[in-house]
C-alpha cells in the first residue's frame, strides 16, 4: 500500500499529479538553460517552485520564482530538505489559521 504525501496546501507535491514534476523541470530548464534545477513542490499561490540544484553538492533546497528574469529566480533556501520541510510546515499551519481568519500564526521563512 502506498502512503499519501503530506499535505502542505498551499504547496503541493508535484509527484501527486502525473507528468507535473516533468513538465516544470522542462518549463525551469527553458527559462534557466544555466541551471539543472530539479522541482519536487510548488506553491498554488504563487510561481514559486521548491527545487535541488544538480550542480551544488549539498543539499540544499532552492526556492525558484518561475518565470522571472534570469539572475532573479531566487528567492530564497534552506540548508537540508529537513528545515525545508519544518517550514513548510509551519508555512502550512499559516494558510490553514488565515483561511479560518486567525492572523497570529507562523508565516513562510527562509534562510
Amino acid at each position: 500500500m502506498r502512503r499519501p504525501l503530506e499535505d502542505l496546501q498551499p504547496i503541493f507535491w508535484l509527484a501527486e499529479i502525473r507528468g507535473a514534476a516533468m513538465a516544470w523541470q522542462e518549463t525551469l530548464a527553458a527559462l534557466y538553460p544555466e541551471r539543472r534545477l530539479v522541482p519536487f513542490a510548488k506553491n498554488a499561490a504563487s510561481d514559486d517552485l521548491f527545487c535541488f540544484d544538480l550542480d551544488r553538492s549539498d543539499e540544499q533546497v532552492l526556492r525558484i520564482h518561475a518565470y522571472a528574469s534570469s539572475g532573479w529566480e531566487d528567492r530564497g533556501s534552506w540548508p537540508t530538505f529537513a528545515y525545508w520541510l519544518s517550514s513548510a510546515r509551519g508555512y502550512h499551519e499559516g494558510w490553514l489559521h488565515d483561511r479560518v481568519g486567525l492572523l497570529d500564526a507562523p508565516k513562510w521563512t527562509s534562510t
